[in-house]
């Protein structure tokens, strides 16, 4: 997903040698609205001093903004560095709840990197940062996993726009009522990988498995 804002934080290294997977973090300033938050965590991460960074940061409106390269290291979580993506969710304080729009960007952003490093966008290579850091608790409570993890699957599934109509109208005598009943092309897809029927590979191609009847 292209950023909507790209910097050049100083607080970087060099190339990943290889790319394991996503820490996800929020952002936990206390500023006084979400808007003072980002542009505050921007200007944190674009000083020197501060000596910390991400790959992305997610506003709650859900714009994002980049201050590290992909490609390079990002100094958000540790000893995860060197072979982790870092991607910062703006939230105040911990009691704010996310924003749908943050779920779904940050979504897009993570299933655009397991195309583009060739990692599998699951639970075993998206990790919160109270996951793999002692001492730490964000995201947190209000993170809500069930529901980012749905928003990353449909993330995956094909964005057809107008030729839902076609597809739908071609396979629908070859799969399942529910399938064939759905109402739009979310739905759809959302079927087809509940079912087993569509795969992502992991060079981010797609594939449709239908049984003839």
């Amino acid at each position: 997903m292209i950023p909507n804002h790209t910097y050049d934080s100083p607080n970087k290294g060099g190339r990943r040698l290889e790319t394991l997977g996503v820490v996800i973090h929020s952002t936990r300033g206390g500023a006084s609205s979400p808007a003072q938050e980002w542009a505050g965590t921007i200007n944190w991460f674009l000083k020197q001093a501060s000596q910390v960074s991400a790959h992305r940061v997610v506003h709650v409106d859900g714009a994002n903004a980049q201050l590290v390269a992909d490609e390079l290291v990002a100094w958000h979580a540790r000893s995860y560095n060197q072979t982790w993506l870092g991607i910062e969710v703006v939230q105040p304080k911990s009691s704010h709840t996310f924003t749908e729009s943050q779920y779904r960007t940050t979504a897009r952003i993570i299933v655009d990197w397991a195309e583009k490093f060739g990692f599998t966008p699951d639970r075993d290579h998206i990790k919160g940062h109270d996951e793999i850091q002692a001492g730490k608790t964000d995201p947190g409570m209000m993170w809500s996993w069930p529901h980012f993890m749905q928003c990353v699957k449909e993330a995956m599934m094909p964005n057809v726009g107008g030729k839902f109509q076609t597809v739908h109208s071609l396979i629908k005598p070859l799969i399942g009522e529910a399938v064939a009943e759905a109402v739009n092309q979310d739905e759809f897809w959302s079927q087809l990988f509940e079912r087993g029927m569509m795969q992502q590979d992991r060079a981010g191609g797609v594939h449709v498995y239908l049984e003839m009847k």
